[in-house]
């Protein structure tokens, strides 16, 4: 009743006002003044009666809709109280509020804008394929490991709500290295499954995304390949090596489900000594659904 009564009264002091801007408040009362200054907390004016005489200042969040005298208005507080709208003016000589109708349009696309859903929906899933070049090296041994790594993640993204662009990533995801070990003077054939846990961006307006994961990387097995022994078996290094943990970052720009993007990780340790930390820089594609 009462948001159908401040409607009636606005289009009424529209239809009947000529000469002054009249300031509707949120309580349905009105105000006939010459609007001085409009700032993002406050709104100054003198009353209509008294052109001469002080200049009031009001706060925005009680002013529903201004009427400005050559014919435009503008909402600046909802009835339901969102966010009040912010308006392009000017001051001309004898202190008169001038508004134009592009800066209107501009104002209303901009609000539209915020209103409208970032998102198709909240949840979205990921796979996405890799490959990327993975070096391990220095450690209490002097070696260095480096070689190519292949896999693939399973991703899923979780928002608040479609209006929001950031949230939280768990993903799966299985990896394989192909070690060139200079302590051994040998190839290893390095076998793991990727856990990850962390933050995620994703834009649909500007096209972009950026994960940054906590990386688990669990060993599953580990060996160098038969070739290279008369028993005709391959030689398991599961002994000394083991799962390491670090910090996983992707970041890229998609097109519709398509995304493609490049991948960095830091492991705290490697997969053969504890202490030394492991370097992986990729690419990767893959589709969103």
């Amino acid at each position: 009743m009462k948001r159908g009564f401040i409607l009636f009264l606005a289009v009424m002091c529209i239809g009947t006002a000529k000469a002054q801007d009249i300031i509707i408040l949120q309580d349905a009362s009105e105000i006939k003044a010459r609007v001085m200054e409009i700032s993002d907390t406050h709104i100054k004016y003198r009353k209509f009666e008294n052109l001469e005489g002080p200049t009031y200042s009001i706060d925005r969040e009680k002013i529903f809709i201004i009427r400005y005298e050559n014919g435009q208005r503008e909402v600046i507080t909802q009835l339901d109280n969102t966010t009040p709208t912010n308006i392009e003016t000017s001051t001309t000589t004898d202190n008169t509020t001038n508004v134009t109708e592009d800066k209107y349009a501009h104002i209303k696309d901009a609000v539209t804008k915020t209103k409208q859903d970032l998102h198709k929906k909240r949840f979205y899933f990921t796979i996405q394929p890799n490959i990327g070049y993975a070096i391990c090296s220095g450690g209490d041994a002097l070696y260095i490991a480096s070689g190519l790594s292949t896999g693939f993640d399973l991703f899923g993204e979780l928002f608040p709500s479609k209006k929001s662009s950031s949230g939280i990533l768990f993903g799966l995801g299985y990896n394989y290295k192909k070690y060139d070990l200079s302590i051994f003077d040998l190839p290893a054939n390095y076998n793991a499954m990727d856990i990850n846990l962390g933050y995620t961006y994703r834009s649909d307006n500007s096209k972009f995304y950026g994960r940054w994961m906590l990386n688990i990387n669990v060993m599953m097995n580990c060996e160098i390949p038969s070739v290279y022994y008369t028993d005709n078996q391959p030689r398991s290094l599961t002994d000394i090596t083991h799962s390491s943990v670090g910090f996983q970052w992707d970041v890229g720009v998609h097109f519709g489900g398509f995304n493609l993007g490049a991948r960095f990780c830091l492991g705290f340790n490697d997969q053969f000594e504890e202490c030394a930390p492991l370097f992986l820089v990729g690419a990767h594609v893959g589709y969103t659904f």
